[in-house]
């Protein structure tokens, strides 16, 4: 792709001297999770949890895009609060745009509270929030706009940061061994806080709505079926990920945690199907890699240098805490998804 494809890009992006970008996302929105929705901050079966992400997109263009990011939570007092969860932790990301010489970085604070009830059927209702800054920079001095209305928008190299802040809920259903299943919502950019990378003070960063689904069904007796899907909303821009993954489980599995899965997943956008994402995971007593590709089907899947076409790859680690007594086994395999 040449320079002057992602000019017309941004500028298509602009819509009317207005930037309407989109946030980053990641294909393995399942290790993504306290990105997603702070809520889901501490979900998983374990005392802490470290991620990291790693996305490349139109690998073979002279600039690709590039986004890497991590996390780490902790879920505590679960052995004191009985059914009940504390969740903290920091999620940070940085996204290269490529030829655009457009930099984000993003970090945050999550905070989140799971409250359990039930007895023979659980259920669990969460609260999260979050709040941090979004830095943002852009060497426009190298682009070439067609009119000097567009080039005004932009200050040359510029260089800022901002406060943002969002919240989320979620809600587990977990009949039994066989049936476990949640549901979240979250909102980021809460306040539409000012774009800074644009010199119009009415260029903000729009609200994103995300509201997130996942099941796990036992097929047999060491299958899972895990449908799941997201679904976000930021101006007008709408995205639906919905697909199948199938969780393979080796030995002892509430124990050990071995496991192998496999997924397909197709990508909607604004109606319109515009990729094909395939998946495999490895799960390993705690730790987990994970990898996928995303296909592009849009008419930017057959650009030059790969299109849009992107390769990702997640790494994490659940751990339990060696001065906490064991929780491991005290409600198996609730928060595997």
């Amino acid at each position: 792709m040449n320079k002057l494809f992602y000019i017309i890009t941004l500028l298509v992006l602009s819509g009317n001297a207005c930037l309407k970008a989109q946030d980053i996302h990641f294909s393995q929105y399942s290790a993504t999770q306290p990105y997603i929705n702070p809520a889901l901050t501490g979900f998983f079966d374990g005392d802490y949890r470290i991620i990291a992400n790693g996305r490349l997109q139109s690998k073979g263009s002279d600039a690709p895009y590039q986004t890497i990011g991590g996390a780490a939570d902790f879920s505590l007092f679960k052995n004191k609060l009985d059914d009940d969860y504390f969740g903290v932790g920091v999620v940070f990301y940085n996204d290269n745009a490529g030829f655009l010489d457009l930099v984000t970085n993003q970090m945050q604070l999550n905070l989140a509270y799971s409250l359990g009830f039930g007895d023979r059927t659980k259920h669990f209702i969460a609260l999260g929030f979050n709040g941090g800054v979004i830095q943002k920079t852009l060497d426009a001095t190298t682009l070439i706009f067609p009119t000097i209305d567009e080039k005004d928008l932009f200050g040359g190299a510029t260089n800022g940061f901002t406060f943002d802040m969002g919240f989320g809920l979620n809600y587990q259903f977990f009949l039994n061994k066989r049936f476990n299943a949640f549901a979240g919502y979250s909102m980021a950019h809460a306040l539409e806080p000012i774009d800074n990378v644009i010199n119009a003070s009415q260029s903000r960063i729009y609200m994103k709505h995300s509201m997130q689904f996942a099941a796990k069904i036992k097929a047999a007796e060491m299958v899972n079926m895990i449908p799941n899907a997201l679904y976000q909303m930021q101006a007008g821009h709408r995205q639906l990920n919905a697909g199948l993954n199938a969780q393979f489980l080796v030995g002892n599995y509430e124990e050990d945690r071995v496991s192998f899965t496999a997924g397909a997943y197709g990508r909607f956008t604004n109606n319109t199907i515009a990729g094909l994402i395939f998946l495999a995971k490895m799960e390993l007593k705690g730790f987990q890699l994970g990898l996928s590709y995303d296909a592009n089907l849009s008419e930017y899947g057959s650009a030059p240098g790969g299109g849009a076409n992107a390769f990702e790859i997640s790494i994490g680690y659940i751990g339990i805490a060696s001065f906490v007594p064991s929780n491991r086994l005290k409600c198996p395999d609730m928060k595997s998804f």
